[in-house]
């Protein structure tokens, strides 16, 4: 069930183009109603009008609500797939605890490539009810087994709790590979926002490079973004138009104060400069798996991770980064009600078949 015509995905499958920026080339996605050529997607300045409502001038220990950010019936999705698709959960046992997790895959595939999916939500927030669509679409296109594990969350379980979760399941999967009728040698680490920063920890992890391949929307790479002493964010560096400023910085201003949030309730005492907290902070990322990056033009994030990927191209290690206009951060939420949600998952597919 989608909320947009299909023609609106099949001109961001069409209508892309690459633009070269300090010496990376950036797959730039339009907005898909060809009337609207700059500032926000129509869907996401609805949206923005609506939550600036609601946006608190300064984050807080008092006034923060860990309920009302963990329920949040308005991020609405829809089942895309047209084929049968399969779902399990199973408790796995890691460390003396058990992770619920759950499994999604087509009918009688063998060989399947294997997507350990990493929600996002700063750490704090998100489960499989937030992403089960988007897991199940991300399974049919790409013909491959989607593995979804609820890991632990901050506050109750602050940093590095989660990260040590998906690593465990990372080994759990590719020793259990054959159970999953999935190739151990096509496993695919994927995950929005702060599901990203904890693959890329994976991936600093991963010593035997069980990872083939990072996907990483709009990813978290660098929880201190506004106060980083040697690339500290500038709204200059976007292109914001007068008459929806008000919006643009109000979205972005939510996410700055979710950084605020991550450093004292995620990291709690953990230096800033951790890179296993922020990928920015690596220097060397010669062993690092291929990455692709997807954000949107008006991400708070892109900012730090157009740095990111900058670095992964001096590295050898950027596969492709695709950018799209008009959006902003967790668009990838609103799978069937964004154009753009489903064309990210037709865009990995290809990246994960390739294999």
């Amino acid at each position: 069930m989608r909320k947009y015509k299909e023609e609106l995905v099949a001109r961001l499958q069409n209508d892309s183009k690459a633009v070269m920026e300090d010496g990376v080339e950036f797959i730039v996605k339009p907005i898909p109603e060809i009337e609207k050529t700059s500032g926000m997607d129509p869907r996401m300045l609805k949206a923005a009008k609506e939550k600036i409502k609601n946006l608190p001038t300064e984050f807080s220990i008092d006034a923060f609500q860990l309920y009302g950010e963990r329920y949040r019936p308005d991020k609405k999705n829809y089942d895309l797939t047209e084929n049968t698709i399969n779902t399990k959960q199973k408790l796995i046992q890691v460390n003396g605890h058990y992770i619920n997790t759950f499994f999604y895959y087509p009918d009688n595939k063998e060989d399947m490539p294997i997507v350990l999916y990493i929600h996002g939500g700063a750490f704090m927030t998100g489960d499989h009810t937030q992403f089960e669509n988007q897991c199940r679409f991300i399974a049919e296109k790409a013909q491959a087994c989607v593995v979804f594990p609820e890991y632990r969350l901050a506050p109750e379980n602050p940093f590095p709790a989660g990260i040590e979760d998906v690593s465990e399941i990372l080994n759990w999967i590719y020793d259990h590979a054959d159970e999953l009728n999935g190739n151990k040698n096509k496993i695919v680490v994927a995950g929005d926002s702060a599901g990203a920063s904890i693959a890329n920890a994976c991936a600093l992890m991963d010593q035997e490079h069980k990872i083939r391949l990072l996907f990483e929307i709009y990813p978290c790479c660098d929880i201190d973004n506004s106060n980083n002493p040697k690339n500290p964010w500038d709204k200059n560096y976007y292109d914001i138009p007068e008459d929806e400023e008000k919006y643009i910085v109000g979205r972005m201003k939510r996410l700055d104060n979710s950084g605020k949030m991550m450093r004292e309730l995620y990291l709690g005492k953990e230096k800033l400069e951790n890179p296993y907290a922020s990928i920015i902070y690596q220097k060397d990322l010669s062993d690092f798996p291929p990455v692709v990056t997807v954000v949107g033009e008006y991400d708070f994030l892109r900012f730090s991770t157009d740095i990111f990927t900058k670095r992964c191209v001096d590295y050898g290690k950027l596969r492709r980064t695709i950018r799209y206009q008009g959006c902003d951060h967790g668009f990838f939420d609103m799978i069937g009600v964004m154009p753009q949600a489903e064309d990210v998952i037709l865009e990995m597919a290809k990246d994960i078949m390739n294999l």
